[in-house]
């Protein structure tokens, strides 16, 4: 599920069975971590600095990324955090058979999202909150409009009728580009007139 490091050292891998596992990949000097982390967020195209050290983004095959860039902000210097994301979500009745939550609170759920209701889900870290949404997203009805909007790209939502919109940061360039934040992808979300 996760790769770390946490600095300079062997990477730890996070698994379902075995939990928490050391690699035998190892970044034996800091300045060769700073060295691939610097590569590793320009190939994603989120370039990590001094002036902007944390970078949250999506990798090429759907995981999502973490890179925290030198020692000001991390005093075992750089590290990153990469969440793998299974290629096919959860069904509801996954998550109902590995008692994930129970049939009744499925089905409230259902009833909830069928009756045009707001929900708000939320939870620590790695607590199964975009499983639960991408789960739930299944409740609504195949024709709707749906707009999901995220930071990072997780959410994979199963409708074709589905606008995906991401943050964007940034501060005004000379060719005039500018951050793209939350509150302006609500607003522009409101105006689509979604369903969900």
């Amino acid at each position: 599920e996760h790769i770390s490091c946490s600095g300079a050292g062997p990477l730890f891998v996070e698994h379902k069975i075995f939990k928490a596992c050391k690699a035998s990949v190892v970044f034996d000097t800091t300045r060769e971590l700073d060295d691939f982390v610097l590569r590793l967020s320009e190939r994603i195209k989120k370039p990590v600095t001094f002036r902007r050290p944390i970078v949250d983004a999506s990798l090429p095959d759907g995981s999502r990324i973490n890179i925290v860039f030198g020692t000001d902000v991390s005093k075992r210097g750089s590290n990153f955090t990469i969440r793998k994301f299974a290629d096919i979500p959860m069904s509801i009745v996954e998550l109902i058979s590995s008692h994930s939550l129970s049939s009744q609170l499925a089905a409230y759920l259902w009833l909830t999202i069928q009756d045009g209701m707001n929900l708000f889900v939320s939870g620590e870290t790695a607590s199964g909150k975009t499983t639960l949404l991408n789960a739930i997203t299944a409740f609504i009805p195949s024709a709707g409009k749906i707009v999901t909007l995220e930071d990072t790209s997780e959410l994979q939502v199963p409708h074709s009728n589905w606008i995906r919109e991401l943050t964007r940061e940034g501060a005004a360039t000379d060719t005039g580009s500018v951050g793209v934040g939350m509150f302006e992808l609500l607003k522009a979300a409101l105006r689509q007139r979604p369903n969900a």
